[in-house]
């Protein structure tokens, strides 16, 4: 018996370790992966934009040439410029506060001739060379991309000029407007500070100038401006 006992031990000693080999073992679980940060939107930037919009010009001449309208209509060109901001994300919602500046030229001229062609004749011309703004902003982020919608106050700047072939006698004044601005766009953050946009500004105001001469006169209309830009931007963490 005590030999049949050491026999089947030594026999379980020696088989045991290449059974418990070939035993399955569980493979250990895999940890999860940590999502990717998502972009954060809060911070200050600043940067330029270029596009292209345009405003209308209207008004009446009353002169020795006659009782004419000033068929200054709609004007467009290129408008570029600079802009400044500062963005607080809180969850997916972001706000803001922005001013920007536009120069441009955009210009109408018109000759009014109380005769023929070679006489000396009136002129009358309308210029706006600067908007600018002071907006809010309210937005929807996805991740890098930011929806958004803007509002506040406007300003244009510009210019209206008359001559008197009369005289010949140069009327001209300065016009300064504050008014409204709306629009809206969408931003793409194409890494963690450069940051581009798409969109679109209407700025409304309605202002109107006398220019009175000796003998000529004028009613003239800046009214409204809307513009179409696409922005680069540099953004100062955090990220």
């Amino acid at each position: 018996m005590l030999g049949g006992a050491a026999t089947g031990a030594i026999a379980v000693a020696l088989v045991g370790p290449s059974f418990a080999a070939d035993m399955p073992v569980k493979a250990p679980r895999a940890q999860p992966l940590a999502p990717p940060a998502l972009y954060n939107w809060s911070g200050f930037y600043v940067g330029g934009h270029i596009g292209w919009g345009r405003t209308k010009f209207n008004g009446t001449w009353f002169g020795d040439s006659g009782v004419t309208d000033f068929s200054g209509g709609h004007r467009s060109g290129v408008v570029g410029g600079a802009l400044v901001g500062y963005n607080w994300q809180v969850n997916t919602f972001v706000y803001g506060l922005e001013a920007d500046v536009s120069f441009l030229n955009w210009k109408s001229q018109t000759a009014f001739f109380s005769g023929g062609l070679g006489e000396s004749g009136d002129q009358l011309s309308a210029k706006l060379n600067l908007l600018a703004s002071f907006r809010g902003r309210w937005g929807i982020a996805f991740d890098r991309t930011l929806l958004y919608v803007t509002g506040g106050l406007g300003y244009a700047h510009g210019k209206i000029q008359g001559v008197d072939g009369s005289g010949p006698t140069v009327l001209d004044t300065n016009f300064s407007k504050w008014g409204g601005v709306v629009g809206g766009g969408v931003e793409y953050a194409f890494t963690n500070n450069w940051i581009g946009r798409v969109e679109g500004l209407y700025y409304f105001f309605d202002e109107s100038k006398n220019l009175i001469g000796s003998s000529d006169s004028a009613l003239v209309q800046v009214k409204d401006a809307g513009t179409i830009r696409a922005a680069l931007s540099y953004k100062f963490g955090p990220f």
